[in-house]
């Protein structure tokens, strides 16, 4: 069974931010498939990590300003329990999202690119493998709608995927696609990594581009090695801004070609120009100035920045809800103990009534205290 989520504000009510969804509007959404697409945390985590990549506030850093309240793009997760039918979780994502937004029949080329447009994908080591087993239903469902191999093409391309820390090949996706690698990572670490290092040690830059074709392409660099996506969003990691970069360019397109009737397509040459544009940037600088200004930088196509009286009164919302959730579960977890313990003493209560002369009895369970009530004695 496949279900989505929505981040939305955390009030008192959600303290988590988190909705289940029926069905994904036609706007632009970014989708976080997380390799663990069983357990909430993961699912959930991800989609912060997602908002935390578009620049957008979260608990764990402010952005430049740009809240969740007010953003022009979705940001959602999926969970995937297997069914019956032992469909895969790429297939179900396909069912149940991309076709929907694509239609039952055969449209227009543009409209159709307009509609994929709005999907940008953004996957976590082996999430990577859902959206290739997804890409691969919707191309066939396409074929079934008698597009042509051209259009489905231009169709597909115009899905951003970002691929983070995978060992999935994402050289053959349709999708405009670029994967982010730290190839000290022992979790993806192959011979193909071994070259890739030897080749970095030859450049001057911090790290290096590598294209797969036309409409994809790698991102990698020396990192510490901890297969962790919060490790590529450190301040320090030499793959956080680039991988932002593409996040936000992807977003700030599906924004515009939203709002306009001029349709703008995502082309991956554009990305790749502005990632190679920046390699030299990363031995020049320090992360916090490239941090501060791209930060400045940065502005979403009719999207307002918060103030930092609202950044404030939104973070001490963010932590009133934290507490609160601690609270919850403290008070659940006294509740638990305290059934325990009553059980517990409710046990020994029928032993002694069962081995001991009633008049004993009586006197172990009076003696014990408060058991009276429980004898019908007075």
């Amino acid at each position: 069974m496949l279900e989505i989520y929505e981040r939305v504000p955390k009030e008192s009510s959600n303290p988590y931010g988190i909705k289940k969804i029926e069905k994904v509007k036609e706007e632009p959404f970014l989708l976080c498939i997380s390799a663990q697409d069983r357990l909430p945390k993961s699912v959930f985590g991800l989609i912060r990590e997602g908002m935390q990549a578009a620049r957008v506030r979260t608990s764990q850093e402010d952005g430049p300003g740009y809240d969740v309240s007010n953003f022009p793009v979705h940001f959602l997760g999926m969970s995937y329990q297997l069914e019956q039918n032992r469909r895969s979780a790429g297939e179900a994502l396909a069912e149940e999202v991309f076709i929907p937004l694509l239609g039952e029949e055969k449209k227009d080329l543009l409209e159709v690119e307009r509609k994929m447009r709005n999907i940008n994908i953004m996957t976590y080591c082996d999430g990577t493998r859902t959206y290739m087993e997804a890409e691969k239903k919707l191309e066939e469902y396409m074929k079934e709608k008698q597009y042509s191999e051209e259009e489905i093409s231009l169709i597909l391309s115009q899905i951003s995927v970002t691929a983070i820390a995978t060992m999935q090949d994402t050289s053959s996706l349709k999708a405009t696609t670029m994967s982010f690698l730290d190839i000290n990572d022992p979790e993806v670490m192959t011979m193909a990594t071994t070259k890739l290092k030897e080749h970095l040690d030859q450049t001057p830059y911090e790290a290096s581009l590598l294209p797969f074709s036309e409409n994809s392409g790698l991102y990698y660099f020396e990192g510490t090695g901890e297969h962790s996506i919060k490790e590529y969003l450190k301040d320090e990691s030499k793959g956080k801004i680039p991988l932002e970069m593409m996040i936000c360019s992807s977003l700030n397109n599906s924004i515009h070609n939203q709002k306009t009737s001029n349709f703008v397509p995502l082309k991956y040459k554009s990305i790749s120009s502005t990632l190679t544009e920046f390699l030299p940037y990363q031995t020049t600088k320090s992360k916090e100035e490239l941090k501060r200004a791209f930060d400045q930088e940065l502005e979403y196509e009719g999207a307002k920045k918060i103030s930092p009286l609202e950044m404030k009164l939104y973070n001490e919302i963010d932590k009133l809800c934290k507490n609160n959730l601690f609270l919850e579960r403290e008070k659940t977890w006294t509740k638990n103990e305290l059934d325990r313990i009553n059980n517990r003493y409710g046990k020994l209560i029928d032993v002694v009534k069962e081995l001991a002369p009633e008049d004993l009895a009586e006197e172990i369970l009076v003696k014990g205290a408060d058991y009276q009530g429980r004898l019908g004695k007075k």
